[in-house]
């Protein structure tokens, strides 16, 4: 039985930021949400799919951190490649090259879990794939920033209109960033974003503000304004919001509060952020230590 499984695409990620030399590095949800719900001391797998690019040193490095990877299949393409650029505040996706699609077979198999995340990021899991992992009926979570993503020509990221009413009645916590929710919710008021959200199904909504911190949406219909947690220095922000959710996951559920969870989950975004790639991922003595203070903060709004 796994604590967690995410499904989406691993990826490879080029990050241009003026204060690092840029290189390719791991990434994708199941990459971040995994080894950080794994640092925290969960059982964690991934379904996905990666190229011929994939090398055998990266499976060894992820199963030796403790990710189970029998349910990642290794295709005759290229594995999901993006560019990522920062400028001051902004971030510029670009699209460089798409593995395979997560099909129905690739879900058909019952996965013993507590919870499962859905995390897509190039169109990889259509709504029908989605709706086949619901079936688990455990902790089902969603992230749906691949579903609110469309491509140019030249692979660059922009926005689309995406709210499956269907999929999102199946779902018991959506994590999305507040540019993510008001373009699916058609709405930049944050509070009124979640709230419509909630209403379509998910008990629990989770609106990500970088370092203004995170809005939740409790299972109770209670606004909570919770705080990022500041880090000793930022160098790469490349999979925080991945980290979050793995970590909000494994604390959910365990203590089933989702103010704590949330604290909790921002004090592990915060360690991420401290290294290049998925370098840095706080022990849970440590992210309970940073979590602490930062409850010390919340508000109820």
């Amino acid at each position: 039985m796994y604590d967690l499984v995410t499904v989406g695409h691993f990826a490879f990620d080029w990050i241009v930021r003026k204060s690092l030399k840029s290189r390719w590095t791991l990434g994708g949800p199941p990459t971040y949400v995994s080894l950080s719900a794994r640092a925290l001391g969960a059982k964690v797998s991934s379904i996905s799919k990666v190229g011929a690019d994939f090398s055998d040193e990266y499976v060894t490095w992820l199963s030796r951190n403790g990710v189970d990877l029998q349910r990642v299949k290794r295709t005759m393409g290229h594995t999901t490649r993006f560019k990522i650029t920062y400028d001051d505040a902004t971030r510029t996706l670009q699209l460089i090259a798409r593995c395979e699609p997560i099909g129905l077979k690739d879900v058909q198999r019952e996965v013993k879990t507590k919870a499962i995340h859905i995390a897509p990021i190039a169109n990889e899991i259509s709504s029908r794939v989605a709706l086949s992992l619901c079936r688990h009926r455990k902790l089902v979570s969603l992230d749906p920033q691949g579903f609110l993503r469309r491509f140019d020509r030249n692979g660059y990221v922009h926005p689309k209109r995406w709210l499956d009413k269907t999929l999102l009645k199946e779902i018991d916590v959506l994590k999305a960033s507040s540019k993510e929710l008001s373009i699916a919710t058609r709405t930049k008021d944050l509070k009124k974003g979640l709230s419509k959200a909630k209403r379509l199904g998910p008990r629990t909504c989770i609106a990500t503000m970088g370092a203004d911190g995170v809005l939740l949406l409790s299972e109770d219909a209670s606004y909570y304004k919770v705080p990022a947690y500041t880090p000793t220095h930022v160098v790469d922000p490349t999979g925080s919001g991945d980290a979050f959710a793995g970590a909000f996951l494994v604390e959910y559920l365990k203590t089933g509060d989702s103010v704590w969870s949330t604290a909790f989950a921002s004090a592990a975004a915060s360690f991420v952020v401290e290294g290049v790639g998925p370098s840095n991922f706080g022990e849970r003595h440590q992210t309970e230590e940073r979590a602490e203070n930062i409850m010390e903060k919340v508000k109820k709004v």
